[in-house]
């Protein structure tokens, strides 16, 4: 009898076990739905969405369908609008950083002794588009010089080509792309810097260390100088910075992000980014195009180093990342910044939707330097405190796809100096496109033609030209023309010649230029210019403003 008892117990205790394995069991597939559906339930589905991470545009809802390969746009769409989707990149980057000693981003991976380069990629030698390329840059050059316009190309250097020893292990980088690409440049004619050149020679002769001494100095930071002068002038047989350790405060540990690891002695940062010149650096070759710009119109103020102050500053993330670092580099600030910031035409300048960074300062305190218009990339981003200074005013324009309308921003700003830029790495289709380039029409100096016979060749609608201008900071003209025998068109206004852009809508074309409105405020009439296509007549069609 009391075996049965004892049996009965023993079946209701297994009867409560197993019904807490059930309950438990169904908490661990509710918490299993819940950490898949969570995700869902927050995804992003706003438009035109940018991830800082990957620093690319997601993948919109209409783009699934713009091509036949659907389900992998699906795929794509859910990979790139899951809820928490930063927050899960961000906790795997970090347990592989910790375990593995591996970067999971996009754009950034380990080099050697803990340098953070540009993720490895095949590199093609692709001549056909280094002779389109350059070939635009030699028009864009006569195209300045026809107008009197002061012209200057200048190349940036990635980080693996200063820094070659650090690089992946197992990826030897190959530059004969950059290489054929200089040899077209002086074969051209092409007034050109090439920085790859300036910044390999500043490394060699250690010119950092005097630019951060002066820095710091001019900041009355004398324990940094002292230091920079005691630690980080070593400097061993081979005049080699780098193997001594001396731009390091400690020794590189893989395995420590509490250490701080100091830059301070690089022209690009041994972590914040792979892809950009820190500020140093930026010095350096911007030193160098001013230097440059000098030699084609002394009225350019070249660098002067005492007019900024060095201050350190820490670096706690990589570029576009939450990946923690901790690092120090120097950012510099003018002493006596005399320039002003421009915001009146931001909504109102054209610029392509996707490069669409653009920066105007006017500097009253040097009136008579020359203006110029640069087209930069992004090693030019928050650099224009190293220009500001040698000009009276400055337009920066983001230079992919953009520059291939040299003509409106020309007509514009009128610059009596065009800088154009370029990465070696930014040297492919995506940013200038070849198709684009070799259609460009670059458009003749109307002062260039001679004993042109006047004819009639082209009708407008000037009944009333208010109706064809857009007002506020910029005038946009856009006059409706009539005519299968136009090759350029050109408007003479305020005792200026502006080159102007023939479109076709709907089989109508139209004769489009642009003008700051303040040039024309006080004027009554313009006129505008026509050559034939057989570039042996003109004619003249005077317009008034109402």
């Amino acid at each position: 009898m009391s075996f049965f008892k004892k049996d009965m117990k023993l079946k209701n205790l297994n009867s409560k076990d197993v019904q807490f394995i059930k309950i438990n069991n169904l908490i661990k597939i509710g918490a299993f739905f819940l950490v898949i559906l969570i995700p869902i339930l927050f995804m992003n589905f706003k438009r035109d969405q940018v991830s800082k991470i990957d620093n690319r545009m997601l993948l919109n809802f209409e783009d699934i369908f713009s091509n036949k390969d659907i389900f992998n746009n699906i795929e794509s769409y859910i990979d790139d609008r899951i809820g928490f989707r930063t927050e899960m990149v961000d906790i795997y980057a970090k347990v592989m950083d910790k375990a593995f000693n591996e970067i999971t981003h996009p754009k950034y991976e380990y080099g050697k002794d803990g340098f953070i380069m540009s993720k490895a990629e095949e590199n093609e030698f692709n001549p056909e588009f280094m002779e389109t390329y350059s070939d635009f840059i030699k028009e864009f050059q006569d195209y300045c010089n026809a107008r009197d316009i002061k012209f200057l190309y200048s190349v940036e250097p990635r980080k693996e080509l200063i820094y070659p020893e650090y690089i992946t292990e197992g990826y030897n980088y190959e530059n004969r792309d950059i290489e054929y690409f200089l040899e077209l440049l002086e074969e051209k004619n092409i007034n050109y810097l090439n920085n790859i050149e300036t910044l390999s020679e500043a490394r060699e002769k250690g010119s950092a260390l005097d630019i951060l001494k002066q820095g710091y100095r001019n900041s009355g930071d004398t324990e940094t100088v002292e230091f920079l002068e005691n630690e980080l002038l070593i400097i061993d047989e081979f005049n080699e910075l780098d193997k001594s350790n001396v731009y390091l405060e400690n020794e590189y540990n893989k395995n420590s992000k509490k250490e701080i690891v100091d830059s301070r002695g690089l022209l690009y940062d041994k972590e914040y980014d792979a892809r950009h010149w820190n500020e140093t650096g930026a010095i350096i070759g911007i030193s160098a195009i001013l230097d440059r710009l000098n030699l084609l119109d002394n009225r350019v103020e070249t660098f002067d180093i005492s007019k900024y102050e060095a201050k350190d500053y820490i670096n706690d993330t990589l570029v576009a990342s939450n990946f923690e670092i901790n690092e120090i580099t120097t950012k510099y600030n003018l002493i006596e910044d005399n320039s002003i910031y421009i915001e009146d035409l931001e909504d109102e300048i054209k610029r392509h939707e996707s490069f669409s960074n653009f920066t105007h300062y006017k500097n009253e305190a040097n009136p008579n330097a020359p203006r110029i218009l640069i087209f930069a990339g992004s090693y030019f981003d928050d650099k224009e405190k190293f220009l500001t200074e040698s000009f009276s005013e400055l337009m920066k324009i983001h230079n992919y796809r953009n520059v291939l309308d040299y003509e409106y921003y020309i007509n514009i700003f009128n610059p009596d100096i065009v800088l154009f830029e370029s990465t070696e790495y930014t040297h492919f289709d995506f940013y200038f496109p070849d198709d684009e380039m070799e259609d460009k029409i670059h458009i003749k100096n109307l002062k260039n033609y001679k004993n042109l016979k006047e004819d009639n060749f082209v009708v407008t609608e000037l009944n009333n030209l208010s109706n064809h201008i857009n007002c506020n900071n910029i005038t946009n003209f856009s006059i409706k023309i009539d005519s299968e025998d136009v090759l350029f068109a050109y408007a003479y206004i305020n005792n200026r010649i502006l080159d102007c852009k023939i479109n076709e809508i709907d089989n109508q074309k139209y004769v489009e230029f642009s003008i700051m409105t303040s040039e024309i405020k006080d004027l009554n009439e313009f006129d505008l210019y026509f050559i034939s296509k057989d570039e042996e007549r003109y004619q003249k069609i005077s317009c008034r403003l109402n």
